[in-house]
């Protein structure tokens, strides 16, 4: 990919946009858990890059050792976010050498024992996934967990729409839906279903792991993934909504950026159009369902996600949705914390969210992406590096 392109040049739009950021570190609560310490951690060391928000007294660093210490002092989930995973990524990706080799043997091991007798979830945010894109972001290290992965995936996968997919079990599913389905389901969230498995096994062709392996697995799941459109329901057997969704978690966005990762490392255009088909039509939509400024479905969500797809193609459909959708995160902004930016819980409660997926982290990243020349790398997480 090219060198990143900024959004937005003009300088007084710049510094309205930075001085928005700087109000969201200033009111930025002190962290009280290793998420918080870790988001943190992630947002404060992109912000202090062309001295957006200095960091003198190295809040990257306390916060990174916050983190290691809360990982020490109690078990935790070995979760990409929010568990040993997301500290290992979060680590590797800021500090690399000896610091990361340090903190990430220490899990590596750890999450080789879970792997061993792994049973549960294959999603991105607490699964196989998850795991995999951390045993990505540590390289030749993390290369036993990233085969380990797929060898689970590989064991999981059924026959499904003439390829591949993964199907959540019933107790895998969030407790509010559980009452209220008899069954799993096939789930077409980037966030938690096949899109992201798609992500991951092309990320693994294109940095030539297993790709022997690899590479019929993909083949299957994004026949699998392509039966279902050309609209993408958040799961079946489910009534499909109406409404496109424009958002990373769910929806057909989120899926254009599965199929993106696949066309590109496999060189297929005939993928490449429909990813970017799925784009073309989110960014002519105005999705009334957004609910908040986050990352995972929000409004800062969507304007990051098109500000990659502008700097991945040149098109200036995608820079003219990135813009509206900036417009839409800074009219969104409210009077409760963290600076305006909480998070909608249920229907009609505001919740104080500092984190990078549902709270002002993200949106201070994503601000910061659309005024700075420095790619913003720590999307990686989030499997939209296209």
């Amino acid at each position: 990919m090219a060198d990143w392109r900024p959004l937005v040049t003009d300088p007084a739009r710049r510094a309205q946009l930075a001085t928005v950021i700087g109000e969201i570190v200033d009111a930025m609560p002190a962290a009280t858990d290793l998420t918080g310490h870790l988001d943190q951690a992630v947002m404060r060391a992109y912000l202090a890059q062309h001295d957006i928000v200095e960091d003198p007294d190295d809040a990257v660093g306390s916060s990174l050792v916050a983190a290691v210490a809360a990982f020490a002092a109690a078990p935790v989930q070995p979760a990409l976010f929010g568990g040993a995973c997301g500290l290992g990524w979060t680590v590797e990706h800021l500090t690399g050498g000896e610091t990361a080799a340090e903190v990430c043997e220490t899990i590596d091991r750890a999450l080789l024992g879970c792997l061993a007798t792994w049973t549960d979830d294959y999603d991105l945010i607490t699964g196989l996934v998850g795991f995999g894109i951390y045993g990505l972001e540590r390289g030749g290290a993390g290369l036993a967990i990233t085969t380990q992965v797929i060898e689970l995936l590989e064991r999981s996968a059924r026959p499904h729409d003439g390829g591949v997919a993964w199907y959540t079990r019933h107790d895998l599913l969030p407790a509010w839906l559980q009452p209220l389905v008899t069954e799993g389901h096939w789930d077409y969230g980037l966030a938690h279903g096949l899109p992201g498995v798609v992500g991951l096994l092309a990320r693994c062709v294109r940095f030539e792991v297993e790709t022997a392996r690899v590479r019929p697995l993909l083949d299957g799941a994004m026949t699998a993934l392509l039966a279902v459109g050309p609209r993408y329901p958040a799961w079946l057997p489910r009534a499909e909504s109406e409404t496109r969704r424009v958002a990373w978690c769910y929806g057909d966005l989120g899926v254009a950026f599965g199929v993106l990762a696949a066309a590109e490392a496999c060189d297929r255009t005939d993928w490449r159009d429909a990813a970017l088909g799925l784009a073309r039509g989110c960014a002519t939509v105005d999705d009334p369902t957004i609910p908040d400024a986050s990352l995972c479905h929000g409004t800062a969500g969507a304007a990051h996600l098109f500000m990659r797809l502008w700097n991945a193609t040149g098109e200036e459909l995608f820079a003219d949705a990135a813009r509206r959708w900036l417009d839409r995160t800074l009219a969104a902004r409210r009077t409760e914390p963290v600076a305006g930016f909480p998070h909608l819980v249920g229907a009609d409660t505001w919740q104080p969210s500092d984190g990078l997926l549902t709270g002002a982290a993200g949106v201070a990243l994503a601000l910061h992406a659309a005024i700075t020349d420095t790619e913003p790398s720590w999307d990686r997480i989030l499997l939209v590096d296209c």
